[in-house]
């Protein structure tokens, strides 16, 4: 309020009527020109504040989509682990049917491992 107060006391201190239009004329430009100000500050508040609803709306699906991230990983490790468990298993049949039938071990070493065709006979390691 002070710089308004001493705005109207500079109109009615003026010594003429062309002081006190040109007075006006200026509080007049000058209240225009605040008005602008505001009017941009407003402006410039709304964009803002969507901004800012962009970003806690994008926040909020970063940590949606880390919470999955986090569940998948935990439901693949699970799967990972049980797998391991089944090969495991797997491998102890095997071996204690090879146990078993140590006719079958033989058989089995003179297989190729990748193609189930016979090994190459010059290659093939003697059984135990």
């Amino acid at each position: 309020m002070g710089g308004t107060t001493a705005s109207f006391e500079a109109v009615l201190d003026s010594d003429s009527i062309a002081e006190v239009e040109s007075s006006i004329a200026y509080l007049q430009s000058s209240q225009q020109a605040q008005a602008k100000v505001f009017e941009r500050l407003s402006v410039d508040r709304r964009v803002l504040e969507t901004h800012l609803d962009d970003l806690e709306s994008a926040r909020s699906r970063a940590q949606a989509t880390e919470e999955r991230l986090v569940s998948m990983r935990v439901e693949i490790e699970a799967k990972v682990d049980e797998q391991a468990d089944e090969v495991a298993d797997l491998n102890r049949q095997v071996e204690a049917a090879a146990r078993r039938r140590p006719s079958t071990r033989r058989s089995l070493r003179s297989v190729s491992p990748i193609s189930g065709a016979p090994r190459d006979p010059i290659h093939t390691i003697a059984p135990d």
